[in-house]
């Protein structure tokens, strides 16, 4: 029964990636093409850097390599499970410059409670509303109860504003946060870079469901108070979730 259950999520977890490569991830690439990162960089100046929250399987990854091929990613994903098919993925499409971190990123630095899905795409730092309508029916679709939904582990955890300044990083080009619900801890540990105007772009999800309370307008606003604005809005082609970017605009991070 489990080898049944365990391939069928796996058929659904690979439609899934197929119907967003065809639907979402084109409208993406034109939305971070017309930012025109590269050239704010300079053609001789330092790197694109990318940090990517919540790392998965490694698809961002594969999607900024491909639209910013010379660029440096700092990859999180805090699942052991998950951490190894990453780590097997980068190494198998030999990707330069792309570093891994079996760590999860948040407010605080330590040890924290990390809530795996067998869906692993929905894991997360943060338990859904068990009774919520859009987890009874992902739990129909996966053929379990809400009580098997997840599984507690623990797993570390750090801040951004800690590791950027451990690894010495002075400018993130794009923040990607792709966490299921936790995209504000993310945000209330990243304040230093934030309020230094370090960080270029920001890239997450809202969702507009009932499976979270949305906290869109409290990220809206922290994020408005540090100089960016709302740039472009993507709907993803299942679910009722959309990709937000968000730019820090008037300043050359060149001169940072």
């Amino acid at each position: 029964m489990n080898r049944i259950k365990f391939s069928w999520v796996s058929m659904i977890s690979s439609l899934m990636w197929f119907i967003e490569k065809i639907f979402f991830y084109p409208k993406l690439s034109r939305a971070y093409k017309s930012l025109n990162l590269i050239d704010n960089i300079g053609l001789g100046g330092r790197q694109l850097t990318v940090l990517d929250i919540g790392a998965n399987k490694g698809q961002s990854i594969s999607f900024f390599k491909r639209i910013y091929p010379n660029s440096r990613i700092f990859a999180f994903e805090p699942s052991e499970k998950v951490f190894r098919s990453l780590t097997l993925f980068v190494k198998k499409m030999s990707y330069g410059d792309v570093s891994l971190y079996q760590t999860g990123v948040g407010k605080i630095h330590g040890v924290m409670n990390f809530y795996e899905s067998v869906l692993d795409e929905t894991s997360t730092f943060e338990l859904p509303n068990q009774n919520s309508r859009y987890l009874r029916n992902k739990n129909r679709l996966l053929f379990q109860n809400k009580e098997d939904a997840f599984n507690a582990v623990t797993a570390e955890v750090t801040t951004l504003d800690k590791f950027l300044d451990e690894k010495q990083i002075g400018i993130v080009d794009i923040l990607k946060i792709d966490v299921e619900g936790f995209e504000l801890m993310v945000l209330e540990g990243s304040k230093i870079a934030l309020s230094e105007g370090r960080i270029g772009v920001i890239q997450f999800e809202r969702h507009s469901d009932d499976m979270r309370e949305d906290r869109y307008h409290i990220i809206n606003e922290l994020l408005l108070n540090n100089g960016f604005s709302q740039i472009h809005e993507i709907k993803h082609p299942f679910g009722n979730f959309r990709e937000l970017l968000y730019q820090r605009l008037g300043v050359d991070l060149r001169d940072l």
